[in-house]
């Protein structure tokens, strides 16, 4: 049995072989149909990578938060002023570490420890938003990419269903609506302590 399946694979691989060799059109399409099932293997790796880490930060932030309630409350106003304050509070009293592991540190453990990398920071954000009174519905924290493939963490709020304001410590002194990113920056995935999303 074992040798039939290595023998149907290996007919297959000299079939490949034989394809790329001899009909330079099939060589192209077996070209863009092998790089198409990397990217979309990568991407699938990646979601998975993403969502597990997200889902342990969310198990460990309900604990560090005594498991609180869903809060939404549909007649929120967002507070720009408000909003703004506490994320420069945030980034004034947490100072910034890099963390190669890309650990989610928990609020509980940024307030012990002080300090934290971009994702940490953006939790405190998040954090002091909700201790504030932001309805969980509308605050969160977001992923994104550059065009070097370096990932970035900061915090939500959003003002409509598709559009938000990044609070992020790069942006020193206030925020940016998601409309303003230009295209080097891709949006990646959101979270807060209740949910996953993709942008």
């Amino acid at each position: 049995m074992e040798g039939t399946r290595r023998g149907k694979k290996t007919f297959k691989i000299t079939i490949f072989i034989a394809l790329l060799i001899f009909l330079p059109g099939c060589r192209d399409y077996i070209w863009d149909y092998t790089m198409e099932k990397l990217v979309q293997s990568y991407e699938e790796i990646r979601d998975d990578l993403y969502v597990g880490r997200l889902e342990d930060w969310q198990n460990r932030e309900a604990e560090c938060l005594g498991y609180p309630d869903y809060y939404e409350d549909e007649d929120f106003v967002i507070d720009l002023g408000l909003m703004i304050g506490i994320k420069n509070q945030v980034v004034k009293s947490i100072g910034y570490k890099a963390d190669v592991t890309n650990y989610w540190q928990t609020s509980c453990e940024t307030e012990t420890r002080g300090r934290g990398d971009c994702e940490d920071i953006a939790v405190m954000i998040w954090k002091g938003l909700r201790d504030a009174g932001f309805s969980d519905n509308i605050i969160g924290i977001g992923i994104a990419k550059n065009d070097r493939g370096q990932g970035h963490a900061f915090a939500v709020v959003y003002y409509t269903e598709e559009d938000f304001y990044i609070l992020d410590a790069n942006f020193w002194f206030g925020a940016i609506r998601s409309d303003q990113l230009d295209d080097s920056i891709t949006l990646v995935m959101g979270c807060n302590l209740f949910s996953i999303w993709e942008f």
